[in-house]
């Protein structure tokens, strides 16, 4: 007998353990971002923030077709709000580059990490600036890995 996450919470016959538990949590996610999608309209400033919270989740359990898929829209919702030339812009190409990475297509990650970079130098931002570092801080030698090619 194995005491599981939802013991005490749900019966005990009912209790299917952690594999219910993240199943409600996608179901839950989808509809956070179709709430949010109603209430501020599909080109707002909140619903891209809602997909990008959504993205960085499934990214973390590494879906990356469905990240992919969120940050993907999220990044169109942005070009429409501040345009493709903003520094913030390069925030969500390289979340896009990160997923990239980790799916080991590389070359489409070093393009995408590129046009990031080119974004911050034509700002003359510092890439190590703590807005735009923080981006890339759960991959701490992702510079080196675009760079170098994997």
């Amino acid at each position: 007998f194995f005491f599981q996450a939802e013991d005490g919470i749900r019966d005990f016959c009912l209790s299917r353990g952690l594999g219910d538990v993240y199943k409600r949590q996608m179901t839950y996610s989808s509809k956070v971002k179709e709430d949010q999608k109603k209430k501020s309209g599909e080109n707002s400033q909140e619903y891209f923030e809602t997909l990008i919270s959504i993205a960085d989740l499934l990214t973390g359990k590494e879906h990356y077709e469905e990240s992919l898929e969120s940050y993907e829209f999220a990044l169109e919702i942005q070009r429409n709000l501040i345009g493709d030339n903003h520094p913030d812009f390069s925030l969500c190409l390289n979340k896009i580059a990160w997923v990239h990475f980790n799916r080991d297509d590389f070359n489409t990650a070093r393009q995408i990490n590129q046009s990031a970079m080119k974004i911050l130098s034509a700002h003359e931002i510092n890439p190590e600036d703590d807005k735009y570092k923080k981006n890339s801080r759960t991959c701490p030698n992702f510079s080196i890995h675009i760079a170098g090619g994997g």
